[in-house]
């Protein structure tokens, strides 16, 4: 059986709303029997964290691999998935470190800066 992604998130965070956008840019590719697009995935979604329900915004872009069926197109592999900003609370966060609703907006170059 395959679930959404929309559903295993509401199965994962009872309580949550998801609301998922798939956009394709021009960057697409096709054979007979493959196509290759490069979409922008973004996702937002109510979920609860420290105790509060909050607004959380992600999105990536990543290429889907879609194969042509007797009974259609299927969509296959998922890959060369390059993150984007997150969001909570329209604060951007740092997605690898545990959520701290008092901590200043993420800065990536601060981040990535010599020290």
């Amino acid at each position: 059986m395959r679930f959404s992604l929309v559903l295993m998130l509401s199965l994962l965070h009872p309580g949550s709303r998801a609301v998922a956008q798939r956009t394709a840019p021009p960057a697409c590719t096709e054979t007979a029997d493959h196509a290759t697009a490069t979409v922008l995935q973004q996702w937002y979604r109510t979920q609860d964290m420290a105790g509060a329900a909050r607004r959380v915004e992600t999105n990536a872009v990543q290429d889907e691999h879609w194969v042509r069926t007797a009974g259609g197109w299927k969509r296959g592999d998922i890959g060369e998935i390059s993150r984007g900003a997150s969001f909570v609370d329209g604060k951007r966060v740092d997605i690898t470190k545990p959520y701290d609703p008092d901590a200043p907006p993420y800065d990536p170059s601060a981040a990535s800066s010599p020290r």
